[in-house]
């Protein structure tokens, strides 16, 4: 598996387990439960990315934040 493969994986697996826990059926999770993860970790990523001074970031006319890495 990729690593990207392998993150997915992780994230389905973390979310199913959470799925056992609450005593939910069924046992399953959704894409929309699976690309929410997925970005809540991106913007958690370029949140830091940002932080460290890594990256720039602004709002375009239409209020899409864009990314721009510092060289």
């Amino acid at each position: 598996m990729s690593p990207f493969d392998e993150y997915v994986f992780t994230i389905v697996r973390e979310l199913q387990d959470e799925c056992v826990a609450k005593q939910r059926a069924p046992v399953s999770v959704s894409l929309h439960d699976i690309t929410h993860r997925i970005n809540e970790d991106v913007r958690k990523t370029l949140n830091q990315f940002i932080k460290d001074g890594k990256m720039t970031w602004y709002n375009n006319l239409n209020k899409i934040p864009h990314f721009t890495i510092k060289d």
